[in-house]
């Protein structure tokens, strides 16, 4: 299914962002680089200079400033080159590998020549843990050659052995391997990480959090699409093409994404998959793809606290003299077709089927039968919670041979049980989210977060009208 999809384009991202973290790490070495180079300096010229220290002379304070100079370049250059700072890493193996070669070199005959062979294997081995930093394995390669080089001829200069040779190429092809396999270990793991994020940040866009991470731990199915029994549920705005007229485009755009964000957290507080916005239009639905038996009781509780919610959303809007919203919500259940449907450029998680169809129709009628919820004779014979029904006249379904059966929802404590998703009132939503308490009837809560950015999770107590 879509959610073990990860496309091209989302590699792409994720190479740029490995790309972005290597010309970050080039210039934090050019600037570590710089900073030894000037401490080293230093040292030389207080060492050489002023006190004419004998084994930290030979010219060492002139090749160090040299050194000092590459450096400042060097650092200089990775600000001004931008996305082409990462070739500067090269410079580790070019540059700073053979100044500690000449440096060294240089100083062989004031002290002992095999001990500044050995004393130049370790440095060589933390260059090459220096190149790791890059995130470059083309890098440490070039450092682990050249160090084992020049290393090579500053041991046959000090009379070192053949064995003790082959030995310190050993060693140093050794570190440079474990670098590169803990720079592949640390890039798959980056690769991973981003991965998941990215998919579990698609299902986000549909699915509540609690549903998204729990279907982002399980194995890919096989199958493309497959047959779920679930309730759909269609909302719209009344008269909001009239009313978009009348208000500049920002403030359509920022009353509808609040509105939007106000709906969407009632959704996802009862469990329900959002599978589109169409402009002003909702559908969601119930049952899938995490199997739901009390579907039509989510989405009957659903629709109520949507009504709730909006009332919530008008009274905070009062002040800004902006026209109460009113919606109509239609609810159908049957059995439809979920699955991952689209081209391969671009595919979405959605339901088909005749139910889905009806579910539009049973929304646009609430309109016709002045009542804010709809819902069909199917839906209505599998709802057991506290809601009572009042048929409404036959009415004809476009689409469809005949009339179909339609109810007029009303909440009545006396006409079923409170369980199951009926426990779960605006109140105790608030309440969780307010004390950041994530469980509640065996799911989360993660989506909704209290605060007076969201009427209807808003603190302060506003009196309902729908709903419990």
């Amino acid at each position: 299914m879509f959610w073990s999809r990860v496309g091209r384009r989302q590699k792409s991202a994720m190479a740029s962002a490995i790309g972005r973290e290597q010309e970050q790490a080039v210039r934090r070495v050019n600037a570590i680089r710089f900073v030894g180079a000037s401490g080293l300096l230093a040292l030389y010229t207080v060492l050489d200079l002023l006190l004419h220290q004998a084994e930290w002379g030979a010219g060492g304070v002139w090749i160090v400033a040299g050194y000092w100079g590459a450096a400042g370049v060097l650092y200089a250059a990775g600000r001004r080159l931008g996305a082409r700072a990462s070739l500067l890493g090269m410079a580790i193996a070019l540059v700073d590998v053979p100044f500690i070669f000449i440096l060294l070199y240089s100083t062989m005959g004031t002290g002992s020549a095999a001990g500044t062979a050995g004393f130049a294997v370790g440095v060589f081995a933390l260059f090459i843990i220096l190149s790791a930093i890059t995130l470059q394995r083309p890098l440490v390669v070039a450092c682990a050659v050249v160090g084992s080089a020049l290393e090579i001829v500053l041991q046959v200069t000090a009379g070192v052995t053949v064995g003790a040779m082959v030995a310190t190429v050993l060693l140093l092809s050794l570190v440079a391997a474990t670098c590169a396999y803990l720079m592949g270990r640390f890039r798959f793991l980056i690769e991973t990480t981003a991965r998941d994020q990215l998919r579990l940040d698609r299902m986000g866009r549909y699915f509540s959090p609690a549903v998204a991470e729990l279907l982002s731990q399980a194995r890919e199915q096989q199958a493309l699409g497959e047959s779920r029994e679930l309730t759909v549920l269609f909302s719209d705005i009344r008269g909001f093409t009239t009313l978009a007229e009348s208000m500049p485009s920002e403030a359509v755009v920022r009353l509808l994404n609040d509105y939007l964000t106000c709906m969407v957290d009632v959704i996802f507080a009862a469990g329900g998959t959002l599978d589109k916005f169409m402009g002003d239009g909702i559908m969601a639905y119930f049952g899938a793809p995490i199997e739901q038996a009390d579907h039509a009781d989510r989405a009957m509780w659903c629709a109520l606290h949507m009504q709730e919610a909006l009332h919530r959303f008008n009274v905070s809007r009062e002040s800004s003299g902006v026209p109460p919203l009113k919606i109509g919500v239609g609810l159908h259940s049957g059995r439809v077709i979920v699955g991952d449907i689209g081209s391969p450029r671009r595919r979405e998680y959605t339901a088909i089927g005749d139910v889905v169809n009806v579910a539009s129709r049973l929304e646009a009628l609430t309109k016709q039968l002045a009542s804010p919820i709809v819902v069909s004779e199917t839906t209505r014979s599998r709802i057991r919670g506290p809601v009572s029904f009042v048929q409404a006249p036959e009415v004809p379904i476009r689409g469809r041979s005949g009339p179909l059966t339609v109810f007029l929802p009303v909440f009545d404590p006396s006409a079923g049980a409170l369980e199951g998703i009926w426990l779960r009132d605006h109140e105790s939503i608030v309440a969780l989210a307010q004390a950041a308490d994530s469980s509640v009837v065996g799911e989360t809560l993660q989506s909704v977060r209290a605060g007076d950015s969201n009427p209807w999770l808003a603190k302060k107590p506003v009196a309902a009208t729908a709903g419990r």
